[in-house]
């Protein structure tokens, strides 16, 4: 029977990046907790251009608000030709797995996701850094199920979301509303530049123009059933 309810910090945890001595140095992104053992999932692209996860760069935040800890990553498993990544758990207390889907929602069906976008990194007078956390939920549906080929190098199975995926929120999951299962993984934003979602236009009698175009920014997601393949052929089971 599908929950009613979960506690979002529990499955989904700010990804951080870490200095000396687990010094936090910035949040970059989001990921959330599948299978047992317990797997943490994400968004490849967080990791570009960084130094080796065994020198203890990185890290995921996890535990009740008052009693806050840090989870580093001796490994992480990435994908050489897909948006995902994944690092095992085992060993970790408080955190809870959530259940991935292998079929596409429906587009009339809720979804959401809570994310870490505004999370922020304070100095406090004593010079120790802390995390001061604002995450947020979306809620929306999904406006389109498609292939998706920029910037993947490989034709991708992608949802667009009717909510953004704000910086900070790439690896974060959609998940299906009536019972929380992941059907995706935001991993970028779209602005429809080409056609913006409403047109405000104003002619004057000397025939001067003047136009407004608001555009809809719009969450890119990978599909969860991907994912789970994607995981299969990197020898990572979640189910």
């Amino acid at each position: 029977m599908p929950p009613s309810s979960i506690g979002p910090n529990r499955c989904i945890l700010p990804i951080l990046t870490l200095g000396p001595d687990n010094q936090v140095i910035s949040v970059v992104g989001t990921g959330f907790v599948v299978g047992d053992p317990s797997v943490l999932i994400t968004a490849n692209h967080l990791f570009e251009g960084e130094t080796s996860a065994e020198e203890g760069i990185f890290g995921a935040l996890y535990g009740p608000s008052n009693d806050l800890n840090i989870a580093t990553f001796r490994r992480i498993q990435r994908s050489p030709d897909h948006d995902i990544a994944a690092v095992y758990m085992q060993g970790v207390p408080w955190i809870q797995s959530l259940q991935i889907s292998n079929q596409e929602v429906l587009c009339n069906q809720g979804v959401l996701t809570y994310e870490f976008s505004s999370t922020r990194i304070e100095t406090l007078s004593t010079g120790e850094r802390q995390v001061a956390f604002t995450p947020f939920t979306h809620k929306g549906n999904v406006l389109r199920h498609y292939k998706s080929t920029f910037p993947e190098s490989h034709p991708t199975p992608s949802l667009d979301t009717s909510f953004p995926a704000l910086q900070g929120a790439s690896g974060s999951p959609v998940l299906r509303a009536h019972d929380f299962t992941v059907v995706g993984m935001l991993v970028a934003n779209h602005e429809r530049h080409l056609r913006p979602a409403h047109v405000v236009r104003i002619e004057t009698n000397n025939e001067a123009v003047e136009e407004t175009r608001y555009f809809l920014p719009v969450g890119k997601a990978i599909e969860a059933h991907f994912v789970l393949e994607v995981l299969d052929q990197m020898e990572i089971s979640v189910t």
